[in-house]
């Protein structure tokens, strides 16, 4: 089974601030943030090895961050590590300035482009993609995986 994360229930929180362009900075970071420290604190990827689970719209940058936070409070628990290891959890990259870095800190097995254009931000789907392609820093084999081998693995196509 693949699941797909995008907004929650957490969108009330978000509606909170005061600024509407504050607010769409945030709308998809905290909702996953909080949702992935769940799924990785509740066990239920370690319990159900064929489950995999991609949190899209929201960049990757926040990923090694909140891994280095949970590593030492995991007890027994599979580590989000050895999960990206097997192929159970993805999340969306590609167009941030965080993206070489976070291939050097996540590997290129667990990120992917993901996009449900038009959306807000770079509407030009033939430029975002051209600029993506383009990008010096991140490797030719990377931009494969990102772009074809992973979104395909994790839908099992």
């Amino acid at each position: 089974m693949t699941v797909r994360q995008t907004v929650g229930d957490e969108e009330w929180e978000i509606g909170r601030l005061g600024d509407r362009e504050e607010a769409a900075t945030l709308a998809h970071v905290w909702p996953q943030m909080r949702q992935f420290t769940n799924l990785m604190f509740s066990g239920v990827l370690g319990k159900y090895s064929d489950l995999r689970i991609a949190f899209l719209e929201a960049g990757c940058g926040w990923v090694p961050y909140l891994m280095s936070k949970m590593e030492a409070r995991m007890g027994e628990l599979v580590r989000p590590a050895k999960l990206i290891e097997h192929g159970q959890i993805y999340f969306q990259c590609g167009e941030e300035m965080t993206t070489r870095r976070d291939l050097d800190l996540l590997g290129d097995r667990c990120l992917f482009w993901a996009s449900d254009f038009p959306h807000e931000g770079n509407v030009d789907m033939a430029r975002a993609v051209k600029e993506f392609l383009e990008r010096e820093d991140i490797p030719e084999s990377s931009k494969r995986k990102i772009s074809y081998d992973n979104p395909k693995r994790l839908y099992r196509l």
